[in-house]
């Protein structure tokens, strides 16, 4: 008999950032007194890539799951949900990845991603967006919500799965 796989799952969201300059050459359009910071979003945080994911890295790799209290059908579907970066057609996407046991239902996904938003906007994401990035002439603070947020979008990392063979059985 075949054993099953794991299943992986990303759930992407669109990043924004803050970046904060010592000195701009946007200086005009913006001040040091702008307590925001100028805004930037996934396609100009792309830019930023290689220092958010050694940001994301010091900050630690958490599975998210040890936080969930829902639906006991996630539970047992959901092996861990980590939160990491992706660079998606140059656009830079918040990304949990999931490893599953089995798929989810509609309403279980829905459930998930509710959760996983509220992990981006008050638990997890709230901790991180409070780093200093440093980056070259400021510093950068990024965001894994935001009030615009879109629903996340979901696909299937492929993965190369060497099939098994069966045992072959004694007479």
């Amino acid at each position: 008999m075949e054993e099953k796989g794991t299943i992986h799952i990303h759930l992407l969201t669109e990043l924004t950032g803050n970046l904060y300059s010592e000195e701009s050459e946007w200086e005009e359009d913006w001040s040091e007194s702008d307590e925001y910071g100028m805004p930037l979003d996934g396609t100009e945080l792309a830019d930023y890539e290689e220092v958010i994911r050694e940001e994301l890295k010091r900050y630690g790799e958490d599975d998210l799951m040890q936080y969930f209290d829902g639906s006991e059908s996630i539970q047992g579907k959901i092996q861990s949900a980590v939160v990491t970066i992706e660079n998606k057609d140059g656009i830079l996407y918040g990304c949990t990845k999931l490893e599953l046991n089995e798929l989810l239902s509609q309403e279980e996904l829905q459930e998930f991603t509710e959760y996983i938003t509220g992990q981006y906007s008050d638990g997890w994401g709230e901790g991180f967006e409070q780093r200093d990035i440093k980056v070259d002439g400021g510093t950068l603070n990024v965001h894994f919500w935001h009030p615009d947020i879109e629903q996340p979008k979901m696909y299937e990392k492929k993965t190369e799965q060497i099939p098994t063979k069966p045992e072959k059985q004694r007479p």
